[in-house]
This record gives structure tokens, sequence and C-alpha cells, in this order.
């Protein structure tokens, strides 16, 4: 991949923590993320899509409502999912959203930020809209550097007029960093280390959505 020295972006407000702390998303812009998510953003990353439909592990940081993480879980059967946001409300309701639907044993949501989530050598972490709104972006990065997989992927989705997320997922120690696509209102950007760093602490349980 090639470096990239673009500007980050994201999605206008999902209504979950991304647009609002707790509230509800216009079934407008839900309908537009998840659309997005699977025709837009997944299938321009290298290898990911086939990963998802293998047996993946997959981080979905700040989910919020859990919309993206069910989304994807729906989507790739055979992968599983954990969702982690800072605030509780958020959490809890994405627990009631999750055990709504089939997938409920594959989806597991936990309090936690960017930088305190599990380590558990995932193979995809996904910061759809989040990072932005982050207190320390860089201290999120390198924690994503720590709690991917060997050959995992961090994909990075914000507004198209977000400015220097590539350079901070450098100065987090990715050595792979490349503007994957830009849609008229979303930067997408694919990230990758060499190596894996020491993992920062344990991988979350089966009891994670609890």
């Amino acid at each position: 991949m090639d470096a990239a020295h673009t500007d980050g972006g994201s999605p206008a407000g999902i209504g979950d923590s991304r647009g609002g702390h707790d509230q509800a998303p216009s079934s407008d812009a839900v309908a537009r993320f998840r659309g997005e998510l699977l025709a837009d953003w997944l299938p321009v990353l290298e290898g990911v899509i086939a990963r998802l439909e293998g047996g993946a592990r997959v981080a979905d940081i700040r989910c919020g409502h859990g919309y993206t993480t069910t989304r994807m879980a729906a989507s790739f059967p055979h992968s599983i999912f954990w969702g982690f946001d800072p605030h509780a409300p958020a959490i809890g309701q994405a627990r009631e959203n999750a055990a709504l639907t089939a997938h409920e044993g594959r989806l597991h949501y936990a309090v936690a930020d960017e930088a305190d989530y599990p380590c558990a050598g995932f193979d995809l972490i996904c910061f759809f809209d989040g990072l932005r709104d982050a207190g320390d972006p860089l201290g999120g990065a390198r924690h994503a550097a720590q709690a991917l997989a060997p050959g995992g992927t961090v994909v990075v989705v914000e507004r198209s007029t977000e400015q220097g997320l590539a350079e901070v997922f450098a100065a987090a120690g990715f050595a792979l960093v490349r503007r994957a696509t830009r849609t008229p209102f979303n930067l997408v950007l694919e990230g990758r280390v060499q190596a894996v760093q020491q993992p920062c602490h344990e991988a979350p349980g089966a009891d994670s959505h609890e």
C-alpha cells in the first residue's frame, strides 16, 4: 500500500455516540450509513472481505448503539464482533438492539474508549465517525496498533473535510497507511503495522456482552 498524506473524514452523525451520544438516528441516516458500509467502505480494503467471510475478530470502536456492528454481523456470519463505547447508556441500547437479532451470540459489547478496550488480536478494527471526537486520537491509534492480529487492518471513516488522520496513524507506528477511497461525504483510510506490538492487555472473553 502507498502511504497517504491526506485529510481524514467521517459520515454525518449516525445518532448514537457518533451523532449526539444517546439520540436516536433518523432512518435515512441509518440506511445511508449501512449502505455505504457494505457497498463503499469494506470492499475497498485489501483482503478484508475474504477475511470476514472466512471468520474474523472485529472491533467497532465508539460503536454507539451498535448499528454498524450489527450490520456487519448480519453480513458475515462466520465472524465475531465486539463493540466498544465509553458511554454506558449507548452500550445498554446496543445490547438491547442485539437481543432483537439472530446474531446476539456473535455480538459482544462493553464500555471502553478508543484507548482502553482489550487487545484481542483483532483482524479488523473499525473507527466509523468516532476518532475525530476522541480526546486522544494518537493514543487511540497507538492502542489499535497493539490490539491488531498479525496482518490485521484498521479502517478509519471520517468526514471528507477532516484533516491529518493519516499523519496520526503514521505517528502511532503504522507503516502502511493509504486512502482507500473518498466518497462525496467520507474519506476512508486503511492502515496496517509491519509487526504487531506487545499486546496491551488480555482479550475480551465470551461474556463481554454482559
